[in-house]
């Protein structure tokens, strides 16, 4: 098996394939880690399945995978949800710089602005830790599981912000295993005209068979300005059938294009 991510070892995304490994007790797959998630993207097809963080309890919902899974004819298979949390640490007995990751930055900020360090923003979290060892009189803010068996001279844990951070990953794959248990669907809603009410009726849809939204979100169609489509989740509930039901309510309505991100399990449940 071939298994695409963003790398490289030691991020929390890495974190979240060690889960799925051990869940699905895979021994023998090779990892293939990248450097951005556009270039994880580009690669989703030359791997039986991708990991990809989705959402954060704190930043929402990542912008590059939304855009990802709708480009691709692939599926969810599941989610994996890892808690975030954040430590301040250097080598050095002085320290004028800090590099920390740009989604890491955001989610420091109270700690960060307590001190009139020069800021460094990089790429992940793995390469913080690495920059900050290259380069003297520095410091960093690294995963709390990268300081695991590590000395440094200064380690400040649990330097986030809130700590009630989580990160949602999601496994994207060619099919859909259907021995898992469904617990979440998700799915875009294409409006193929722009009017008023165009939403609402797309709404009326799901309230007809009592689906209950957890989150709808529009993202541009990228064809013209103000034009979108709408990325739409909910838990399953068991309603199999409703759910049957309501995609081909929405096959029949010409105003809307309905695209199936997945039926899919989240394997903290």
């Amino acid at each position: 098996m071939q298994i695409g991510l963003l790398g490289p070892k030691g991020t929390f995304c890495d974190v979240a394939l060690q889960k799925f490994l051990e869940q699905n007790k895979l021994n023998n797959a090779t990892i293939n880690y990248f450097p951005t998630i556009s270039k994880v993207a580009k690669n989703m097809d030359n791997n039986d399945i991708t990991i990809l963080p989705l959402e954060n309890s704190l930043d929402g919902y990542v912008q590059e995978t939304l855009d990802a899974l709708f480009n691709s004819n692939l599926q969810i298979i599941c989610d994996i949800i890892i808690p975030i949390d954040f430590a301040f640490v250097s080598c050095y007995d002085k320290y004028d710089r800090l590099y920390v990751q740009f989604k890491a930055y955001g989610q420091c900020l109270d700690f960060i602005n307590q001190d009139n360090l020069d800021i460094y923003q990089t790429q992940n979290n793995v390469e913080s830790l690495e920059k900050m060892l290259e380069n003297v009189n520095s410091s960093a803010i690294v995963p709390m599981h990268l300081t695991i068996n590590k000395n440094f001279k200064t380690l400040i844990p649990h330097v986030i912000d809130n700590p009630h951070n989580y990160t949602r990953f999601v496994v994207i794959g060619k099919t859909n295993k259907e021995n898992y248990q469904k617990d979440k669907c998700s799915l875009w809603v294409c409006a193929n005209s722009d009017y008023p009410g165009a939403l609402t009726d797309a709404l009326k849809i799901f309230q007809k068979y009592q689906i209950n939204l957890s989150c709808i979100m529009s993202r541009p169609t990228k064809n013209e300005l103000g034009t979108y489509n709408f990325y739409i989740e909910f838990p399953v509930e068991n309603k199999y059938k409703e759910i049957e039901e309501m995609i081909k309510d929405f096959a029949k309505e010409k105003g809307f294009t309905l695209k199936v991100l997945g039926m899919y399990s989240c394997l903290n449940n």
